[in-house]
């Protein structure tokens, strides 16, 4: 009876009490580790990126500046340099017409245009000639009336020559003139009229009386 109730005894004691095997992994948390780690390289690669996006943006700043400073330099010695040149261009013209062999002078009295050429030679000139821009501007500031100059059309309508028979080159009109109004405008005047400093030529009937401006 006792050796029965022993044998029952061990065979109700559980078969796996003492077994130590291996515990199965999760495979849900090996996946999570790996992205983690994923994560990381592309987080460490994104940074090393950015740093030298900011690397290659702060040498392409410096190299902008330099050029840019450059270029600034450029410009400014290039205006500068054209500055120079009409300052020097001018200081020789005005050289020229405070020199002995040209001077300017206006008449006190009012002729006609013909008249008036007649009184510049009986001085030793003629009525004045004016080529250039900077003669222009000079003359235009010496007069502060309406004067006659050495420019016509008298020979052949629309032909303006000066009175050293030299064709017209640098026009320095009123806009909207030469006119020929009333197809008896044929000698040309600085106009006191107009509003602009040098652009002032007026055709008018040759017939007026008004002063003239003379070189000699």
């Amino acid at each position: 009876m006792d050796m029965d109730l022993g044998v029952i005894y061990e065979n109700m004691e559980p078969k796996n009490r003492n077994t130590a095997g291996p515990q199965s992994q999760n495979p849900y948390e090996a996946q999570n580790r790996k992205r983690s780690r994923g994560l990381v390289v592309i987080t460490v690669c994104l940074g090393i990126f950015c740093v030298f996006l900011v690397l290659a943006l702060l040498l392409l700043c410096v190299f902008l500046t330099g050029e840019r400073d450059q270029l600034q330099q450029n410009i400014t010695s290039v205006k500068e340099h054209e500055l120079e040149t009409k300052v020097y261009n001018l200081t020789n013209t005005l050289k020229e017409m405070f020199s002995g062999s040209l001077r300017y002078f206006l008449s006190s009295e009012e002729k006609n245009w013909t008249d008036s050429r007649r009184f510049c030679k009986d001085q030793g000139g003629n009525l004045v000639i004016i080529k250039t821009e900077e003669e222009q501007r000079f003359i235009s500031s010496l007069v502060d009336v309406s004067v006659w100059i050495g420019l016509s059309d008298t020979e052949e309508e629309g032909n303006m020559k000066w009175v050293d028979n030299t064709p017209l080159t640098n026009r320095f009109w009123i806009p909207g003139e030469p006119t020929n109004q009333g197809n008896n405008e044929d000698c040309v005047v600085i106009s006191e009229f107009s509003k602009k400093t040098f652009m002032n030529w007026n055709d008018l009937p040759c017939s007026w009386k008004i002063k003239c401006i003379c070189e000699k």
